[in-house]
This record gives structure tokens, sequence and C-alpha cells, in this order.
């Protein structure tokens, strides 16, 4: 393990950023919980994912995203990614993560509206590669993804602090 300062580092991410996102994450499309700094420790990328079902684009790219996901983490865990809703209701929200193959930050979290703060979100659908400290490593994700696919997962992997 590489220590940084006080900051324990856990795969790509800080544990102290990773708290910061909520001790829990939704896995399996909501049907479990599953602890934070677990789940991203083990992701050599971390991206947070914002959309919404009531987005005709955001459900365009979605399927997209999905299977990039799985086809980049069909060897080893390298992206691991978060999903922050911007649906108006928990069933709407559930409703869309339920064939979503990442984790997500519960409907009812505050962190769901922090972090669309943080990263200045003006549309959707928004893929944000993030930094072990949780800074933006690329607000691009989407574009890298649409033009690049899987491999964009390469740039990502040098792009990463």
């Amino acid at each position: 393990a590489e220590y940084m300062g006080n900051n324990h580092i856990l795969g790509n991410m800080n544990a102290d950023f990773a708290k910061s996102l909520g001790s829990n994450l939704l896995a399996k499309g909501g049907a479990e919980k599953v602890d934070t700094v677990s789940a991203l420790s083990s992701a050599k990328v971390v991206a947070f994912y914002f959309s919404a079902h009531w987005c005709p684009p955001c459900r365009a790219f979605t399927p997209k995203l999905a299977e990039i996901y799985n086809a980049i983490n069909a060897t080893e865990k390298q992206l691991e990614i978060v999903f922050f809703s911007c649906d108006e209701s928990d069933s709407a929200f559930l409703g869309y993560f339920k064939d979503q193959p990442w984790l997500a930050i519960p409907f009812d979290a505050p962190q769901r509206e922090e972090m669309s703060e943080k990263y200045g979100i003006q549309g959707i659908p928004a893929l944000i590669v993030v930094n072990k400290d949780g800074t933006a490593a690329t607000k691009d994700g989407r574009g890298h993804i649409t033009s690049k696919g899987a491999d964009c997962i390469r740039d990502w992997l040098a792009l990463v602090k």
C-alpha cells in the first residue's frame, strides 16, 4: 500500500475523498449496498456519471457506456463508475438504475447535488473522470467514450493522478 501524508491511497481513490461520497453506495441496480471505500479501492480509474431517465440523450448514451464499461472490465477491474441521478424521484432513479452495471449514490444522499455543483455540471449526460483526490482529471469522459470506445481507458490510466 502507498501512503501520501495522512491520506491512505486505495487503488485510485483517496480514502478521505471516498468517504466524502457517503459510507455506502448502491450496487446491482439498487438491490445491494456496498462500502464506498472498499468498492472504489479496486478500480484503477473512477468516473462519475450524471444522467437521468427523462433525458433522451442520456437514455441513448447509457447502454453504450454500459457496453464499454463491461468491455473495459472484462479481464480485470480497471474502471468503476458512480452514477449520480438527475431524476426527479427515487422511483424514477431506481427504474433507470436497475439496468446499470455500476454503482450509484443513493437518491436521498446530499452528495448528489453537492457533486453536481462541485464539477459544474451544466448538461447531461456527463461523465467526469476523477483523480485520486476527487478533482476532475477530465470532464469530457462522454466525448472520449463516443470517439474511442473502450480504448479510452488507456488515456484515462495515463491521465489520472
